[in-house]
């Protein structure tokens, strides 16, 4: 089996754009006399402060992993990730350069970049409690299949800490460098999705569309 339940519970529960996660689980806001107060009696995740109409949630603040350049060592990874988590930091991220082209304006920081599937892996090893996310693997360059174990394997090591964030990309010299085509990527990475969630699925499990077959 490639998935796992935290993996397969983290993809209804959350979209990850960027450096931000955006939760798809909460009720939606009220505006009438009862807003901030949820039904039931349940504690909301969003409480009233300030003045009426103003409702202010909980911040949860992340730190980016040493990824690339001269700062992108084992010993740094390691000092960074546990500091982090003895900061009460929530979450720990990287994220994805296969390439910058020759001639090209970037800044240093997308200079040698380390695989952040790896990277991540690296981390898990070494911290308990802090999350590990990245924004973004661009999914044209690697098959959903392979990243679907890849996710769930490093959801399984890290005993469910993993957040997965995707992207579509947009550097033509990567999508020549891994043979993947710019065309239709919306359609692709919603089918892309959809795979994802079979293979994290119950088992056995088998998916057949327009651009992916497992």
């Amino acid at each position: 089996a490639l998935g796992s339940d935290s993996m397969a519970d983290s993809v209804r529960r959350l979209t990850t754009v960027g450096n931000c996660r955006r939760r798809t689980d909460r009720r939606p806001a009220d505006h009438g006399p009862t807003a901030g107060r949820p039904p039931n009696g349940d504690q909301s995740p969003l409480q009233q402060e300030g003045p009426p109409g103003h409702r202010v949630g909980r911040v949860r603040i992340g730190i980016g992993q040493p990824a690339s350049g001269a700062w992108a060592t084992p010993e740094n990874i390691a000092s960074v990730a546990t500091r982090a988590e003895a900061a009460s930091y929530a979450s720990l991220w990287t994220f994805q350069r296969l390439l910058i082209p020759d001639g090209s304006n970037m800044e240093p920081v997308y200079q040698s970049v380390l695989d952040p599937m790896a990277a991540l892996a690296y981390a898990a090893a070494v911290t308990t409690t802090i999350r590990l996310g990245v924004a973004v693997v661009n999914l044209p360059f690697v098959s959903p299949a392979y990243l679907a174990k890849q996710a769930a394997t490093i959801d399984v090591l890290s005993s469910g800490r993993h957040d997965l964030g995707l992207g579509i990309g947009w550097m033509p010299e990567e999508f020549a460098m891994t043979g993947a085509s710019m065309q239709r990527r919306g359609a692709r990475a919603q089918e892309y999705v959809q795979v994802l969630r079979t293979l994290w699925g119950p088992q056995p499990s088998e998916f057949s569309g327009e651009f992916y077959s497992v």
